[in-house]
């Protein structure tokens, strides 16, 4: 599961996560650096799923993430784990700066994108971007 590796890679450096179950083998992940709570939140938000492989033939196999001549080749390698990678190495620098921030900056990692949003619902119903009742500024990354 994606969000597990995810995960994994923050805690590596020193950043905890949760995992937040939305259905039958489906996750959203959502890590937080604290600030200081005098500014509004930074979320950087990107979606973990992709869109089916579909019928149409593979020149490489989807789920393989070849790589050939420095490029990766499979289903998700641009859209949008790139996106998540930038997102995920930009949370561990300011993590590694030591500067304090004013407002925390939130990492969310959503499932369902493709296809009912389901991720970002439950994020938005269940509070979890909440933030010392501070509104929040989101950043989403696209290819």
């Amino acid at each position: 599961m994606v969000a597990m590796a995810i995960a994994k890679q923050l805690r590596e450096s020193g950043i905890e996560s949760t995992i937040q179950s939305v259905g039958d083998n489906r996750a959203n992940l959502i890590a937080r650096i604290k600030g200081t709570g005098h500014k509004k939140s930074l979320v950087f938000c990107g979606h973990m799923d992709t869109v089916s492989v579909g019928e149409i033939p593979w020149e490489h196999e989807p789920f393989g993430a070849e790589e050939i001549d420095d490029r990766i080749y499979g289903r998700g390698s641009s859209d949008m784990k790139g996106g998540l990678a930038a997102l995920i190495m930009a949370m561990i620098e300011v993590s590694k700066s030591g500067i304090t921030l004013e407002g925390d900056l939130i990492f969310a990692a959503t499932t369902g994108e493709e296809v009912d949003c389901i991720g970002a619902n439950t994020m938005v119903a269940d509070g979890s971007l909440n933030s010392n009742k501070r509104r929040i500024a989101y950043l989403g990354v696209q290819p």
